[in-house]
């Protein structure tokens, strides 16, 4: 199901054979952005460039606004807040161990079973400190890596970045039900839930 990228050096992992986006119109819920330039640069657009391009999709998520920089990659987020309205759930979100950092737009139907399942492995000691799927999804992240995706049943479109091997993951649900819209130049690359943030 994985197929490796050579844009931008392999930094980006598609989760989908066709790389033509067509979103499905849907609901609004929450706005991601991401930004990639290969790993020995930084982004041509600064973090106050890429805050003005996520709050472009400020009608999405009018409940709060996020940015991760992570130098070569910054995500952001414009938040709905439905599960969690509480500043714990923010986004983008770092998992416990500081190794995923995930922008996340969608719902998990099965939330409370992969939470059950997460603490009971020993994924998630401590708890969980939120009551949003997306912590869920990073945890998740954090437990099973990239197979953390094929447990995943709902709707949803997530930008997820991997500190430690320095790689982008994109991923939709199977049916393309939450959109996400990608451009990139062959050194840059774009992702985000409208084209209008582009």
């Amino acid at each position: 199901m994985w197929e490796e990228s050579p844009l931008l050096g392999g930094l980006l992992d598609f989760p989908f054979r066709d790389r033509r986006i067509e979103p499905m119109k849907c609901a609004s819920m929450c706005g991601i952005l991401v930004v990639a330039a290969p790993r020995e640069r930084r982004p041509r657009v600064n973090v106050s460039q890429v805050e003005r391009m996520r709050d472009r999709l400020a009608h999405r998520g009018p409940d709060g606004s996020g940015t991760w920089d992570g130098g070569n990659v910054i995500l952001a987020h414009r938040r709905l807040a439905v599960l969690d309205p509480t500043p714990a759930g923010a986004q983008p979100m770092t998992s416990a161990d500081g190794r995923w950092v995930v922008s996340y737009n969608g719902e998990l139907y099965d939330d409370a079973a992969l939470r059950r399942r997460l603490q009971s492995e020993g994924h998630v000691r401590a708890g969980f400190r939120t009551m949003c799927d997306t912590e869920t999804v990073v945890e998740a992240l954090a437990a099973w890596g990239t197979d953390a995706f094929d447990q995943f049943r709902g709707m949803y479109a997530i930008a997820a970045y991997d500190t430690h091997e320095h790689r982008l993951v994109l991923a939709r649900d199977p049916l393309g039900i939450k959109p996400l819209f990608w451009w990139c130049d062959g050194t840059e690359f774009v992702a985000a839930s409208e084209p209008t943030a582009i």
